[in-house]
């Protein structure tokens, strides 16, 4: 199937929010198959590389495994052989312990700036949860960035959760509304963080320190 923002805007925004969770890099032969694939399954399409996942409800694709390609603006879905995925209600969480709202150019500007301090040994972003949300990422060769922005609510006890920068810069830029919605689970710094923005949710899991 191919699609293109013109003809199909809305199911093109959904494949492209879900295949930013998917692993790119076909030439590591020792990932799963599935990690370079999306899937649709009762009226949902999502993809996952292992450390994140994006989901989305669609109409507009028959259940099945899809392999993605884009050239140009057009995006071509074809049915892969195997429609073997992992099952991943398994990972999304049923329950929270905090919801919050953060405003979503703010946190998007702070990531960005963390970005640049970010290299291929240093590339982890601590958010902390309390009466607002602190922002800090350091590199031994470039110090230190920290910044903070509101929350909707505090979060009591604070918590903090470690967090590849790259992967909350992928979710933010395909959320469209003022606000973007946050979810955090007990012990969050070893459970996935969980953001919303209207039909799309990202789940990321924390980074081991």
């Amino acid at each position: 199937m191919k699609i293109t923002r013109k003809t199909h805007k809305e199911l093109f925004n959904a494949v492209e929010f879900c295949h930013k969770a998917s692993f790119t890099d076909k030439s590591k032969s020792d990932r799963p198959y599935y990690y370079n694939t999306l899937e649709v399954k009762n009226g949902r399409l999502c993809a996952t590389d292992g450390a994140r996942l994006h989901y989305q409800p669609i109409t507009d694709l028959p259940n099945g495994v899809y392999d993605y390609s884009k050239k140009g603006s057009t995006i071509t879905l074809t049915k892969h052989d195997n429609n073997n995925y992992p099952d991943i209600d398994k990972v999304i969480p049923r329950q929270y312990a905090h919801t919050v709202e953060v405003n979503r150019d703010e946190l998007l500007r702070i990531c960005r700036q963390a970005l640049i301090m970010v290299n291929n040994h240093w590339s982890c972003l601590y958010l902390t949860f309390n009466g607002h949300l602190e922002v800090k990422v350091s590199n031994p060769d470039l110090g230190e960035y920290a910044s903070e922005t509101e929350t909707s609510k505090v979060v009591d006890p604070e918590s903090t959760v470690a967090i590849n920068p790259k992967f909350i810069r992928d979710v933010l830029t395909s959320f469209k509304s003022k606000n973007v919605t946050i979810k955090l689970q007990p012990e969050a710094y070893k459970m996935p963080l969980v953001l919303q923005s209207g039909d799309k949710t990202a789940l990321v899991m924390p980074m081991r320190i």
